[in-house]
């Protein structure tokens, strides 16, 4: 069952520390293929027995991680089995590859179209004077317990309708079975290739609204976000504990303003979280946006937040 490994990343110093923590870690190393698009002047050099694809482009000509995430759907991916999206931030455990697809396989036993995902563990790094010695040139400091601290997907009441952002890591422990959630996180989801086919990335989004809109598309076209009892992979959040510079596409000169990119994503995450386009990125016909409302508690026709109607804290599978 061939995996295909989805990386955007802009002008990340540890874009290639990731692709070898997530190919090394891996049990099954033949059954990956990489999609990286890498938004930098520097050339990305690997291991010559990884199997990857690439695009590169100026980092001038970027418009966002979303437009990359897109790019690498439409222009690198093939006919892989299962897709699987991560940052280029991020640091993997031994053998993640097959505990992932055994909890796939699971989740598929009792749900038609899984989506697995959650907020990744955290990590910070700090360089060393191994400065061409992939395993030394950092030191990955993890964080957290990966039996008892993972991340799950929380809502944060106040910002449903204001910032879209209402997607956030939160130190919950998991369940220790698979449970159906509401939320996602695109920094690491796993799920079958069709996804990307149904609920194609939108170019036109930029950040805010990203994973909402996810969400809420994935929800219609019929797919089911899981929890699963470990995430195992770690993820650097950019804060102060962090020794590495990594600046972030907003923060940087482009040949299109920001600006500009921010307003037309934020009115394209209006009219997607407003159910009133149904075309190649928009809703699906599968599931409505009552139902969601119903089982979230956020009814995005009203724009209203209704923690007590949400049935994500209660809908745990049994026995599975």
């Amino acid at each position: 069952m061939k995996l295909f490994v989805s990386i955007a990343s802009y002008n990340d110093p540890l874009l290639k520390h990731t692709i070898h923590s997530c190919y090394t870690n891996a049990k099954h190393k033949k059954n990956l293929v990489f999609g990286v698009f890498n938004q930098s002047e520097e050339d990305l050099e690997v291991n010559s027995n990884i199997n990857i694809r690439q695009k590169k482009c100026n980092p001038l000509d970027s418009l966002g991680v979303c437009w990359a995430r897109s790019k690498i759907q439409t222009d690198l991916l093939e006919d892989e089995n299962l897709f699987l999206q991560i940052d280029s931030h991020t640091m993997f455990t031994q053998d993640w590859d097959e505990y992932l697809i055994a909890e796939y396989n699971k989740a598929k036993k009792w749900i038609d179209k899984p989506i697995i995902t959650g907020y990744p563990r955290s990590f910070y790094s700090i360089p060393t004077d191994k400065a061409f010695n992939l395993d030394k040139e950092f030191v990955f400091i993890p964080k957290g317990n990966p039996k008892t601290d993972n991340f799950t997907v929380v809502i944060t009441a106040e910002k449903p309708f204001n910032s879209g952002l209402h997607c956030s890591p939160n130190s919950k422990t998991l369940a220790p079975k698979q449970y159906k959630g509401f939320l996602l996180s695109a920094g690491f989801l796993l799920t079958e290739r069709q996804w990307v086919v149904d609920v194609p990335y939108d170019p036109q989004i930029y950040f805010t609204g990203e994973e909402s809109t996810l969400a809420l598309r994935s929800f219609t076209f019929g797919y089911d976000i899981v929890h699963v009892p470990n995430v195992p992979v770690w993820h650097e959040y950019n804060t102060k504990e962090n020794k590495i510079s990594r600046k972030v596409h907003w923060e940087t000169e482009t040949k299109t303003p920001v600006s500009e990119l921010v307003n037309a994503g934020e009115k394209r995450k209006d009219v997607v979280l407003s159910g009133s386009d149904t075309g190649k990125y928009g809703i699906g016909s599968r599931r409505s946006l009552k139902e969601y409302a119903c089982l979230s508690g956020i009814d995005y026709e009203q724009k209203k937040y209704f923690v007590e109607k949400a049935m994500f804290t209660t809908y745990e599978s049994t026995g599975r």
